[in-house]
């Protein structure tokens, strides 16, 4: 009888294992996948003077995505975003009117405002993260 017992037990213990290894193994993929699927776009304006340009940054702390702004006609970059968002929270970014807005499960929702020819990033989060 105690012999039955501990391959039972023995045998729950191995499930349990491969159950987690299974897991752990395919939460992995995902994170894996997540990061190789972003694919940086190129966006005109509404009015098609200004290109929203995003790309993807690899390094050893992972994958991120940030963007910069160039005028059309002057052929030039006029605003360069100091911050990286990370590939697998982000959702979104894109123009809203003239202002760049983008959707992260990690920080939220930024919008980047347009103010007579500067950018200014607004700090304040227009949609708070939801989970």
């Amino acid at each position: 009888m105690k012999i039955k017992t501990l391959i039972i037990i023995f045998a729950v213990v191995l499930i349990c294992v491969a159950i987690f290894y299974c897991i752990l193994h395919s939460t992995h993929k995902q994170i894996i996948d997540g990061r190789k699927s972003y694919e940086p776009q190129s966006i005109f304006s509404e009015d098609g003077q200004f290109l929203l340009i995003t790309e993807k940054v690899e390094e050893s702390t992972g994958t991120y995505a940030t963007f910069r702004i160039e005028d059309v006609n002057r052929q030039e970059t006029i605003f360069e975003c100091p911050n990286k968002y990370r590939t697998w929270d982000l959702k979104s970014i894109k123009w809203k009117s003239f202002d760049v807005v983008v959707d992260s499960s990690d920080v939220g929702t930024i919008t980047y405002k347009y103010n007579s020819g500067t950018r200014l990033k607004n700090n304040h989060k227009i949609n708070t993260k939801s989970r």
